[in-house]
């Protein structure tokens, strides 16, 4: 996304009144965008990068960036936000740096995890569109209790 794009410009709108200093994304799913915004707000970008650690998912900010957002006010910015943990550990690794997060904004939010972490932090959620989505436990769910595939069968012959 170029700077100048629709969709950055008007995320990066509502997001001028917020202190942003700085503008994160997931580098698998976000940082595009969040370069896109940063291009529009004048501001600078970094990105955190999915890695496997222990076992567990992580997103780490590279070590020269991470010096750069140390007391800084940072926005998140993601493609779109279902279960929310990207957003969430790219969060957590920015609070670990010392930033200050300002505010979420994504293109797309599918469910209520976006509104959720955002809230739990303290800030803004900015997003572009919304659609309401089901993710249940496995025992809650209705189509696991009805014997339902989890995917579509195509029928042979």
């Amino acid at each position: 996304m170029p700077p100048g794009c629709g969709w950055a410009a008007a995320l990066a709108g509502r997001a001028a009144g917020l202190g942003v200093e700085i503008v994160c994304g997931p580098l698998t799913g976000g940082a595009f965008l969040a370069q896109s915004i940063a291009a529009e707000l004048g501001l600078g970008f970094v990105h955190a990068e999915r890695r496997i650690e222990d076992g567990a998912v992580q997103y780490r900010i590279p070590a020269p960036l991470a010096a750069v957002i140390a007391g800084r006010r940072v926005l998140v910015a993601d493609d779109a936000i279902n279960a929310g943990s990207a957003l969430g550990l790219t969060l957590a690794e920015l609070l670990r740096h010392g930033a200050a997060p300002a505010g979420v904004a994504c293109l797309l939010t599918l469910g209520e995890a976006a509104g959720r972490i955002a809230a739990g932090h303290g800030v803004p959620l900015l997003a572009l569109a919304a659609l309401a989505r089901g993710m249940w436990r496995p025992e809650d769910c209705p189509l696991c209790a009805a014997g339902e595939p989890l995917v579509d069968q195509v029928p042979k012959g």
